[in-house]
Parts: structure tokens; C-alpha cells; sequence
């Protein structure tokens, strides 16, 4: 049996404690778990390493409380 590991973060930016409510910081969480589950869905039927990566890189981006994949939302000079 081969082990694999795939590591995701929710982003750059500060976030201080007691600044999100339980309920978003649970739905944080649960994205923070969907991402890699998606990639080791792939892994786990013999899929290919690109592909896993990938899977779990979308699911980051079309998570609206990440940033993944939008860029620097507003310029700071």
C-alpha cells in the first residue's frame, strides 16, 4: 500500500482570534478538509499525482471563503 500526503493552507492574510463567528469557522474548516479529500480520492483509486493536485487546487478556488487562485484582491502602496 503507497502513502501519500497532500497539504493544503486557506490562503495568505491575518485573521485574529474571535474574529469569526463558530458557524464560519466551521464552514473554513470543512474546506480546509474537502480540498486534500478530493486530491486523495484520486490517489486512492491509483490516480495520477497531477491529477490529485489539481482536484484539490479547484476545489481550493471554488471555495468562495478562500482565496486561491484570484490574485492580490486590492493593492496596497
Amino acid at each position: 500500500m503507497n502513502e501519500f500526503v497532500i497539504v493544503v493552507h486557506g490562503g495568505a492574510g491575518a485573521v485574529k482570534p474571535g474574529e469569526l463567528s463558530p458557524a464560519k469557522e466551521m464552514m473554513i474548516q470543512r474546506g480546509l478538509e474537502e480540498a486534500p479529500e478530493a486530491g486523495r480520492m484520486i490517489l486512492g483509486n491509483g490516480g495520477f499525482a497531477l491529477d490529485a493536485v489539481q482536484v484539490a487546487v479547484r476545489s481550493m478556488e471554488n471555495n468562495p471563503l478562500f482565496n486561491a487562485g484570484r490574485g492580490w484582491l486590492r493593492a496596497e502602496f
